[in-house]
């Protein structure tokens, strides 16, 4: 009974969901049988579907490099185009959860609206715990090539914060007689720096106050550059970050996640560390989280967890938390192998046995679906459209606007004709 409720509630979340209208967006509009359906966001954007969400690439987004590596527009230029393109559709899913997982690259271009990552906050919560002193970054400003040349290993510059070692050879790079592309990515990288050590700040003063506090400021400080960089407003409605709480080990390699890598702190405070950043990013708007595998049992325990302290049962809030989820996968990085849909209705029967709010709950299985050229592609298509809506969930595809759209045609070649 009570997993027939729970995909009743599923059901009718699917139907306001997928078919809500968005108050900025214009343009194309995909049938309503189609509505589930999840493209990628390409350069050009092109015309997009209005009723659909959207997953965008970072990369993508940020346009094409000089033959340096340098992104020919800037920040804000960027910020820019990734709000055009969350006001044409339903939503985007964007990554934004660390340093190099954002949409300022911290110096292949000038920042706009830097995240703080983290695992720098995570690491302030944890030495606050520990009544441990929390050492600045150590920066100067931005032309002050003696300053910044002084600085001889990274943990000079980055204090008792996670470092990256190609953030720190290009701060302190020596800048007389480099090229105007080398120049200019010095300058980006110690932009970048100021303005995450003016967040590191505020977790150092938070610090007197416990682990507690320096987890909330730091939360605040990411909900603050969420709001900066795409606009309160679209924040809310349009865009959905994505926060990577089960990394691999290359991913906490790159910064994903809470946990700092190579670094061995108190599993408490990682965790409410975690909780919190997620808690105050649901105030501002829904929220994306990756990624577990429904055939372990010990990752959907892990899910469930997670889903009973951020979205209680009896909680009001209206925002949602879409799940992202899989299959065994051969390669976790590039995301090959099992799709999460054999495992989808055993998890909502966990779910339902749960103290969750399973109505706050979307699932978003990967990998995406390739879609093999052919005569019978589009049966093939709606097919997996069949699928995913038999299971209530939204479906990614490795499609654009400009390749899914065909698909779209038989549809409304037959409504035009009635």
């Amino acid at each position: 009974m009570a997993s027939i409720l729970y995909k009743t509630i599923v059901a009718g979340l699917a139907i306001s969901t997928f078919s809500g209208s968005s108050a900025f967006a214009s343009g194309l509009t995909a049938p309503s049988h189609y509505a589930r359906v999840v493209p990628r966001l390409s350069l050009p954007l092109g015309d997009l579907f209005q009723n659909l969400y959207y997953e965008g690439n970072n990369i993508e987004l940020r346009g094409p490099r000089t033959s340096a590596g340098l992104y020919i527009d800037s920040g804000p230029e960027v910020a820019d185009r990734w709000r055009e393109a969350a006001k044409r559709c339903r939503a985007i899913f964007v990554l934004r959860d660390s340093l190099y997982s954002q949409q300022d690259h911290p110096y292949r271009q000038t920042p706009y609206a830097p995240i703080l990552p983290p695992s720098w906050i995570t690491t302030a919560a944890h030495l606050a715990y520990l009544e441990h002193p929390i050492r600045p970054l150590t920066v100067f400003n931005v032309y002050d090539d003696g300053g910044w040349t002084s600085l001889l290993r990274p943990t000079d510059l980055f204090g008792s914060f996670p470092v990256s070692t190609a953030l720190f050879k290009r701060a302190t790079a020596q800048n007389n007689g480099s090229s105007p592309s080398k120049q200019r990515e010095i300058y980006n990288a110690r932009t970048t720096l100021i303005l995450m050590a003016k967040d590191a700040r505020f977790l150092i003063e938070a610090a007197p106050r416990g682990a507690v506090a320096v987890a909330q400021i730091g939360a605040e400080r990411i909900s603050f550059s969420d709001r900066k960089y795409f606009g309160a407003e679209i924040r809310r409605s349009h865009v959905i970050p994505i926060f990577v709480e089960n990394p691999t080990v290359h991913e906490i390699s790159e910064g994903k996640g809470s946990l700092p890598q190579n670094q061995s702190l108190h599993p408490e405070v990682v965790y409410m560390t975690t909780q919190v950043i997620y808690k105050r990013r649901l105030q501002d708007g829904d929220l994306a989280i990756e990624r577990y595998d429904l055939s372990q049992p010990q990752e959907r325990n892990r899910a469930i967890k997670l889903l009973e302290a951020i979205i209680p049962k009896g909680n009001t809030q209206k925002s949602m938390v879409w799940l992202w989820v899989t299959g065994p996968l051969s390669n976790k990085g590039e995301l090959i192998g099992q799709d999460a849909t054999t495992w989808v209705d055993l998890f909502r029967q966990e779910l339902s046995a749960s103290k969750v709010n399973g109505g706050r709950v979307v699932l978003f299985s990967k990998p995406s679906i390739d879609v093999p050229p052919g005569r019978y592609r589009q049966a093939a298509f709606d097919t997996y459209v069949q699928q995913f809506e038999q299971l209530a969930m939204p479906m990614s595809v490795n499609l654009t606007s400009k390749t899914i759209a065909p698909f779209f045609a038989p549809i409304v070649t037959a409504h035009a004709v009635d």
